[in-house]
C-alpha cells in the first residue's frame, strides 16, 4: 500500500489565503476538531448549500483533502482554477465516472482523505444522498467522517458573485470505523448511506421531510 502526497506548496498556499479569506468574511468556528482522525484513509462526508463548502473544509482542515468534482465544473474559469490547484478528481460521464472511482480508490488505498458532497450539487433544500461514496467507503475499509456545514449558503448564495460577511460552523460528527468488504452488496450500501446521511442532516441543522 502507498502513501498519499503530503500538501505540497501550492497546496499549503492554497490553505493559508483561504484560510484568510474566511477570517475576513466573518471566521469559521469548527466544533469536535479533536474527533478528526489524522491518519489512515478517510472519507469525509459533507452537506452541500454552497460553492464554498469544499473550499471553507479545505482550509480549516488539518488533512490534505482531496474530492470528487463534476467534471462540467473544470471547464469554469474560477472553479475549475481552483479544482485543478487543490488536486480535485473529475467525475461526470460513465466512462469519467468509473476513471474518478478508481483514482478516488487508489487515493484511499494509500492512506488518503477524501471529501465528497452526496447531494449531488448545490441544494437550498436537502436532497437524498447519493450512494456511491459508501460504496466506496466499504470497499476500501475507510473511516467515514459526518461533517455539517452551517451558513454557508448566507455566505456566497447562489447567483451572487460576491462573498458576504457570515460566519461559519464546521461540525465534525463521530467517525466510523467501516470494516473493508471485497464485493459490497445493495444493502450494505444503502444502509451505510442512509445512517451517515442521518448523521450529516443533524450536524448540518437541516433535515429532509
Amino acid at each position: 500500500m502507498g502513501k498519499a502526497p503530503a500538501g505540497g506548496v501550492a497546496y499549503r498556499l492554497g490553505k493559508a489565503l483561504l484560510s484568510l479569506l474566511f477570517r475576513a468574511t466573518g471566521g469559521v468556528v469548527v466544533e469536535g476538531r479533536a474527533r478528526i482522525p489524522l491518519h489512515g484513509p478517510l472519507i469525509v462526508v459533507a452537506n452541500h448549500a454552497s460553492l464554498v463548502d469544499g473550499l471553507i473544509l479545505v482550509a480549516f482542515f488539518p488533512r490534505r483533502l482531496y474530492s470528487l468534482s463534476a467534471a462540467y465544473l473544470f471547464r469554469r474559469p474560477v472553479i475549475g482554477c481552483c479544482l485543478r490547484w487543490f488536486g480535485a478528481i473529475p467525475i461526470g460521464s460513465e466512462s469519467g465516472q468509473a476513471v474518478g472511482l478508481k483514482k478516488a480508490m487508489r487515493l484511499l488505498e494509500a492512506d488518503g482523505a477524501l471529501m465528497v458532497f452526496p447531494e449531488g450539487g448545490i441544494t437550498t433544500e436537502p436532497r437524498p444522498f447519493q450512494p456511491g461514496w459508501a460504496y466506496l467507503a466499504l470497499k476500501s475499509g475507510a473511516v467515514v467522517l459526518p461533517v455539517g456545514v452551517q451558513e454557508s449558503a448566507r455566505l456566497l448564495p447562489p447567483g451572487i458573485r460576491y462573498l458576504r460577511r457570515v460566519k461559519i460552523k464546521l461540525s465534525i460528527g463521530t467517525p466510523l470505523a467501516i470494516p473493508q468488504v471485497t464485493r459490497p452488496r445493495r444493502d450494505e450500501i444503502a444502509s451505510l448511506n442512509a445512517a451517515i446521511e442521518r448523521q450529516v442532516r443533524e450536524l448540518a441543522g437541516r433535515s429532509r421531510e
